[in-house]
């Protein structure tokens, strides 16, 4: 027994066509900043920033890359590299260490190259799994072209896909 349907034209075209973001560089966007808490059993409640990272170019313009990044001690790696990318780092940075803006504002509208390769722990821990479940956010750059934390005044970069 079968369920017969008329199928239109968007429909037909739809589903089949994902591909994973493979490993390289992405000149993105910083399009969304949601703060979070850790819920992992040795950090809970510990502050996060999760970004969302807008493609802006190439075969995946429009593709988002998302990461978390840790705020806390032992674990600021992450965040660092976005500062770093962002041209932020230094005005961040104090005689007490490091005020790290929580506020997603900061960040919205900032050019940034993320670049995304093999975790090759992952990929020793579980050699049998998909090779593309090895690769994830692996570091970030200034955007080519681009000064980094330039904004105008505005807040936002003259890039930014925000309104």
């Amino acid at each position: 027994m079968s369920i017969k349907v008329n199928v239109s034209d968007q429909e037909d075209s739809s589903g089949g066509d994902y591909v994973v973001l493979p490993a390289g560089r992405y000149n993105c966007v910083i399009t969304e900043v949601e703060p979070k808490d850790s819920k992992s059993d040795d950090n809970y409640g510990k502050p996060m920033l999760y970004f969302y990272f807008t493609v802006q170019d190439g075969k995946f313009a429009d593709r988002v890359i998302g990461c978390n990044a840790c705020c806390w001690d032992g674990a600021l790696y992450t965040i660092i590299g976005i500062l770093k990318a962002i041209g932020e780092y230094e005005n961040c940075k104090g005689a007490n260490g490091l005020d790290i803006p929580d506020s997603p504002e900061f960040y919205l509208g900032r050019p940034i190259t993320v670049r995304r390769g093999i975790n090759q722990k992952k990929k020793k821990a579980n050699p049998n799994d998909d090779p593309d479940s090895w690769i994830e956010v692996r570091g970030f750059a200034a955007v080519d072209g681009a000064v980094a934390g330039s904004t105008g005044g505005s807040g936002r970069s003259e890039v930014s896909l925000l309104p």
